[in-house]
């Protein structure tokens, strides 16, 4: 491979960078917050300026603010598919982080419904910033455990209003019922 394939177009910044520059973003959009009618292209093209690093350590940081129990990482790159995941009431979810400056990539869903499954996760969350296709949509209805947080329920968790719906995204458990039992006389 050519050294120019090797390279990432972002720099991979420290954790404690990340860290502190995600929450750092999430203060700012908080307590400084758009007008009613500006804040979803507002927070969306300030987000779109962001390093995709940094992204993932909002999204990650703001399931921290919702007391998600957040799995720490190793790093930023390599991650097998996912780039965060979190513990809640007993369930492992899984998050991606897409900044798309246009269309969202169906085929990121794709590969993403087979890392849920990699990661023996309940179900995988996918954090994007692009404009939704009809290909993109078809994709989405065919992962069967994927749910996608984009435009107003994105900005929605990240302002801190809804967390994510965790409860009922879950495999179904079957239950056999035994027989009733009949006492006797």
């Amino acid at each position: 491979m050519s050294k120019a394939k090797d390279k990432l177009a972002y720099a991979v910044p420290t954790a404690k960078y990340a860290d502190s520059e995600a929450w750092r973003f999430i203060n700012r959009i908080r307590k400084n917050p758009f007008s009613a009618d500006q804040e979803l292209a507002g927070i969306i093209s300030l987000l779109r300026e962001k390093n995709p690093f940094i992204f993932e350590e909002i999204i990650l940081n703001c399931c921290k603010s919702y007391k998600y129990f957040v799995i720490p990482k190793k790093g930023f790159t390599k991650d097998n598919g996912i780039d965060g995941g979190f513990a809640f009431h007993g369930r492992f979810y899984v998050v991606q982080c897409k900044l798309y400056k246009a269309e969202a990539n169906p085929d990121h869903i794709r590969y993403f419904e087979k890392a849920i499954g990699w990661h023996q996760a309940a179900r995988g969350f996918f954090f994007h910033t692009g404009k939704t296709t009809d290909e993109f949509r078809k994709a989405v209805q065919e992962a069967k455990y994927v749910q996608v947080v984009s435009g107003r329920v994105l900005i929605d968790f990240l302002m801190g209003r809804k967390p994510l719906y965790l409860i009922g995204y879950h495999q179904k458990q079957t239950l056999e019922l035994a027989a009733p039992v009949v006492e006797q006389p």
